[in-house]
């Protein structure tokens, strides 16, 4: 009887000896998961972090782009202005040529005016 419980008790112990080892390789995977995890989550963090800065960075590009390109508008909208203005001077100042030019035309026709062929020398 004694050696029965003798080897019960061996058995028991080495059942223990097992569970402890398996408690301590789970101790241990736990304990190199979450440094894993927890190195995840900090270069994740870092990504992020760089990620918001970009983003940042685009958005500031963004604006004073779009603040050039106003002000560029602004400048082409008043040039144009300008342009459409002097058009019109222009096409008064031609309108009132070829009014000149048709009144000559035809004062010289009604004289019979004849220009000379060349100019002597």
């Amino acid at each position: 009887q004694v050696k029965k419980l003798q080897v019960m008790l061996r058995q028991a112990n080495d059942q223990l000896e097992k569970t402890m080892k398996d408690k301590q390789e789970l101790e241990d995977y736990m304990k190199q998961s979450a440094e894993d995890s927890s190195n995840q989550i900090s270069l994740l963090m870092a990504k992020c972090q760089k990620s918001e800065n970009f983003l940042n960075e685009l958005q500031q590009a963004f604006l004073q782009a779009k603040r050039s390109v106003q002000e560029q508008m602004a400048v082409l909208t008043q040039s144009r202005e300008q342009v459409s203005e002097e058009l019109v001077r222009l096409q008064k100042d031609n309108e009132s040529l070829q009014g000149k030019h048709s009144l000559h035309v035809s004062l010289q026709q009604a004289e019979d005016f004849i220009l000379p062929e060349a100019a002597e020398v």
